[in-house]
């Protein structure tokens, strides 16, 4: 998996929460080795619904003159 920040490698890892009070949850999650960046299901499930909404929306287009290049 390659990191949305940094693109650098990410790495799966094994999130605990050691304060949840029914015992130890755990949870799978992604980190760069690079930034530090991390992604869990809740992360990638918000990052989905964001997606969705602006999916409707259209972006401002923006014209770029093209430029010649003189010799």
């Amino acid at each position: 998996m390659i990191c949305h920040r940094c693109q650098g490698l990410m790495v799966e890892e094994e999130l605990r929460d050691w304060g949840g009070g029914r015992g130890h949850d755990c949870s799978e999650s992604w980190r760069c080795i690079v930034c530090g960046e991390i992604v869990d299901a809740v992360i990638r499930t918000n990052r989905n619904e964001v997606k969705k909404v602006s999916f409707g929306r259209r972006k401002k287009q923006t014209r770029h003159r093209a430029r010649a290049i003189q010799v």
